[in-house]
């Protein structure tokens, strides 16, 4: 049997074992990151400046700085998808290839963003709930997320182990000096 169905069957059930993939696989969706920022950000400073914060500037630069690269990377290599992967209408455009994983490169450059902001904090200090024991969390979904994409086949594992290079020696680098010079050396 191919990795996937064997991840998913010998896990709660091939089409429970499915779900679950998916809704981890989720949680590095762009999209649902794009509104996860600003609602987060606007729901614990109650003030639409906040958005402007090096923590919440750090985590929206890290999405910005990632389309382009990872858009640029599938382009240009335009690797098919592992044959267990189902294509359906939510694979278009380059998200059709498969090299490199852009949940992988989107996820580890929120891990790095994340560890780093857990680590070393603002002029204004930690962000409320984010400390640098939330680390091994931060690093636990990336982990996560990373397995659904292989799980789901989706991927291979290759894609997936250079995503997530290019996402913490890349897309986390460029998005911090960003943040950096336009919030002034916040860290």
């Amino acid at each position: 049997r191919n990795v996937p169905g064997l991840w998913q069957g010998g896990f709660m059930g091939e089409k429970l074992g499915a779900w679950v993939w998916e809704a981890i696989s989720f949680l590095a969706d762009g999209f649902c990151w794009f509104l996860i920022v600003p609602v987060y950000t606007l729901a614990k400073h109650r003030k639409l400046d906040a958005l402007l914060l090096p923590d919440s500037l750090l985590l929206a630069a890290t999405l910005v700085v990632d389309i382009p690269i990872i858009v640029g990377l599938k382009q240009l290599f335009k690797r098919r998808r592992p044959p267990a992967h189902k294509h359906d209408m939510r694979f278009v455009g380059v998200d059709k290839f498969s090299f490199p994983s852009g949940h992988a490169t989107r996820c580890w450059a929120l891990v790095a963003a994340l560890c780093f902001v857990a680590t070393h904090g603002t002029r204004g200090g930690l962000p409320e709930g984010l400390t640098p024991d939330s680390t091994s969390l931060i690093v636990g979904w990336g982990c996560a997320v990373s397995v659904s994409r292989i799980a789901l086949g989706r991927h291979f594992v290759s894609d997936v182990l250079v995503g997530a290079m290019i996402g913490c020696v890349a897309t986390f680098p460029i998005a911090l000096a960003l943040t950096t010079k336009v919030s002034g050396g916040a860290w």
